[in-house]
């Protein structure tokens, strides 16, 4: 069994919060409740679960949390098959539309901060150059999806060389798909435009501000972009796409303004924890905000319950709680899932590398290590109508 543990070494992070009582009073945090061991009963189940879907094909990371403790942290499959290198818990994936958690978390320290105001049009910060149908988007229709962009705004794919100029003339110049605040249509180019707000509002260069502002306060040590020199081939999950190497973080040729602040991050799902650490626990937001990131503004997918907030998806679990969820796609093989349940104090990630019948696995993987958390019934079999693995997002 190629199967590899192993806990979530502390870290410091810098410029930390103190929780405050109306914080801890959300039940926002990982804190409170029970603390299961790792070699508890549950871990044991949720781990034959994996192990029945390593079986199937599923080669990847998991990581469970609950009551403050890490119940489950392990790699399954390989991260790369030639030479035969197995997926461990540090294992670096590109967590493509992830990213834009991080990317909304900034856009509401901003707004903390007085620099900005969920309810500006994008002209404040973008002046003439904004042409009339669009001067009606606001910062709030960007975080939300619901601005009437298109869901691209580049024209031959993630590792197009666009620049900063070049993106922005091809946010502006693109038809709305509806007008804004009409409806909540995903977004690609919505969060780069966000990225682009942000540079104007800093005067620092995006990638640099995100590291200042998210990854060093996060604690998020292998957290960072393509092609940076710490991503090795024994480091780095290669993507699979029906048993066809891919690429991977280390390979890629890098991230330009098709990417920037809708994708193009990688980490690991350790990083990934401890970015929700710090949500919870205040280093990143005040409560208030906090509350925005789990607010149903706009139907995302009526059927299946799903509404969009700040950042997050949230929906409300059979058990009458919030699920705050997030996923996201590549066209190489390469995924992700986080579900928090922040009133049940559990996190659930999924990282993945390979696809099972051409499809990614991460939700239904997801929705069986989440029964297994919350003693529901075991998942069937990949349904037919999960996602293709894309740059679309995941669910």
């Amino acid at each position: 069994m190629r199967t590899h543990s192993d806990p979530i070494p502390p870290v410091t992070r810098r410029g930390a919060r103190r929780p405050t009582a109306l914080l801890l009073s959300l039940v926002l945090g990982f804190a409170l409740g029970p603390s299961p061991s790792p070699g508890s009963e549950l871990a044991a189940d949720l781990d034959a679960r994996l192990a029945g879907w390593r079986d199937r094909g599923f080669s990847g990371v998991v990581l469970v949390r609950a009551g403050g403790s890490t119940v489950l942290h392990r790699g399954y499959g390989l991260a790369r098959r030639s030479p035969e290198i197995p997926n461990r818990p540090g294992t670096v994936f590109p967590v493509a539309s992830l990213a834009k958690l991080l990317t909304a978390t900034m856009v509401l320290q901003l707004v903390e901060e007085g620099k900005l105001s969920p309810d500006d049009t994008i002209d404040r910060f973008l002046g003439s150059r904004v042409p009339e149908a669009k001067r009606e988007i606001t910062v709030h229709h960007l975080l939300t999806h619901t601005s009437g962009l298109p869901r691209y705004h580049d024209s031959r794919g993630d590792f197009e060389r666009m620049s900063r100029d070049g993106a922005l003339s091809a946010i502006l110049g693109a038809d709305l798909a509806a007008a804004p605040g009409a409806e909540c249509s995903y977004s690609n180019a919505g969060y780069t435009l966000l990225a682009l707000v942000i540079e104007k509002v800093t005067g620092r260069e995006f990638p640099d501000y995100q590291v200042e502002r998210i990854i060093d306060p996060a604690g998020m040590e292998r957290t960072g972009y393509f092609r940076d020199r710490r991503w090795t081939t024994a480091t780095t999950a290669v993507g699979y796409v029906n048993g066809r190497a891919r690429g991977s973080a280390a390979t890629f040729p890098g991230t330009w303004w098709a990417l920037w602040g809708n994708a193009g991050l990688v980490s690991t799902a350790a990083d990934l924890a401890r970015f929700v650490e710090a949500l919870a626990d205040g280093t990143l937001l005040g409560p208030e905000s906090l509350a925005t990131m789990r607010r149903h503004y706009a139907v995302f997918d009526e059927e299946d319950g799903v509404f969009q907030a700040h950042g997050f998806r949230v929906r409300t679990t059979p058990r009458g709680t919030t699920e705050m969820l997030h996923g996201g796609g590549t066209d190489f093989g390469l995924s992700a899932y986080l579900r928090w349940f922040p009133d049940e104090d559990a996190l659930v990630i999924v990282q993945s590398n390979a696809t099972i019948a051409g499809r990614s696995p991460v939700v239904k993987v997801s929705d069986d290590v989440v029964a297994g958390l919350f003693g529901e019934a075991e998942s069937g079999p990949l349904h037919p109508q999960a996602p293709t693995t894309s740059r679309d997002d995941t669910r």
